[in-house]
């Protein structure tokens, strides 16, 4: 199958399954927003679940006689407002002459495909998984990759393709991750997957590039935050957390702003001072918001000693004569 072959046969099964696995999906945060709001467990005052993880698989079969596999995940953590974290992932496998790709639907709302291409494929088992000794079971290997790296990616906007190896073109863009920097070519409603670098295994350019646009894209988030009062508590500080444990953050901070801003000699180095001394400042108070953090945790062990009680009263009790080994 061609480009305009999958996007034409991917159409079509996106409006016969969206509706279905919409419901499907209600019907399954119901179920577990019910168990969770129905425990009697509790910690620290907080209700908890103990099935506090579980992974659904279905599958799903079009009138194009093509097969597609849902993933739903959820996971019950013990946050505020009792929220439940949910990850659903729909895809079909399409057989190659050496292999197998992998098209995905990103959003049941919108008819947005993403492609994941031999190559990416290889790479990312070859210089992820496998250097990394990682099993996924059951789990392809691109639905992994999505639950490890979709929520933190972010485009590369200071460099170019070309800066990792990648031939430019118009359409094409590389990504930040979690796991390191992967290439996509998006064309007429389809975002294909092309190849992936691990950050363990970067050298040179690459590592330069790597380490300035996450560096840079944490500030942004701090700096935008300040300056437009954003209340993204959680991001900001996920932001702040992730640049106090970042490895020479000034330095890179100073070679991106070298490289970055036209300004004098002398203007730039009262620039990345400023800077640096911004940064040990906001660090410092990172690391009194961590030391904080840590003794409110320790009163609160003190003060609720039993931290979870299982509501066992509305068991209803029942005689079970022992089996009788004479008998």
């Amino acid at each position: 199958m061609n480009h305009e072959e999958i996007i034409r046969e991917a159409r079509k099964d996106f409006f016969e399954l969206s509706g279905k696995l919409r419901m499907y999906l209600e019907r399954f945060a119901g179920s577990h927003a019910r168990l969770l709001n129905n425990s009697r467990l509790q910690l620290n005052d907080q209700t908890i679940s103990l099935i506090t993880r579980r992974t659904e698989h279905k599958q799903w079969k079009t009138r194009q006689h093509n097969l597609w596999h849902s993933i739903i995940y959820v996971n019950h953590k013990v946050v505020e407002e009792q929220e439940i974290g949910f990850q659903y992932y729909l895809y079909c496998a399409v057989p190659r002459e050496n292999g197998t790709e992998y098209i995905m639907f990103y959003d049941l709302q919108h008819f947005i495909v993403l492609r994941f291409t031999l190559h990416f494929i290889e790479r990312y088992k070859e210089r992820h998984l496998a250097a990394h000794d990682i099993q996924t079971g059951s789990i392809p290997a691109v639905v992994h990759f999505l639950m490890k790296n979709e929520l933190n990616a972010f485009p590369g906007v200071y460099y170019k393709t070309s800066d990792i190896g990648e031939e430019e073109t118009a359409s094409k863009q590389f990504w930040i991750c979690d796991e390191g920097i992967y290439v996509t070519d998006s064309m007429k409603g389809m975002r294909t997957f092309l190849t992936f670098l691990d950050k363990s295994d970067l050298s040179g350019l690459k590592q330069k590039v790597y380490e300035e646009e996450l560096v840079w894209h944490r500030m942004k988030i701090i700096t935008n935050a300040q300056n437009e009062n954003v209340k993204d508590n959680a991001r900001i500080t996920r932001a702040c957390y992730e640049l106090y444990h970042t490895p020479n953050v000034d330095k890179i901070l100073t070679r991106f702003a070298k490289r970055n801003i036209d300004l004098s000699e002398q203007h730039m180095v009262e620039l990345t001072q400023e800077v640096y001394q911004s940064f040990k400042k906001m660090m410092n108070d990172a690391q009194n918001a961590l030391a904080e953090r840590d003794r409110q945790e320790q009163e609160l062990m003190r003060k609720y000693h039993i931290s979870s009680v299982a509501g066992v009263d509305k068991i209803p009790t029942v005689d079970i004569k022992e089996y009788d080994l004479k008998r």
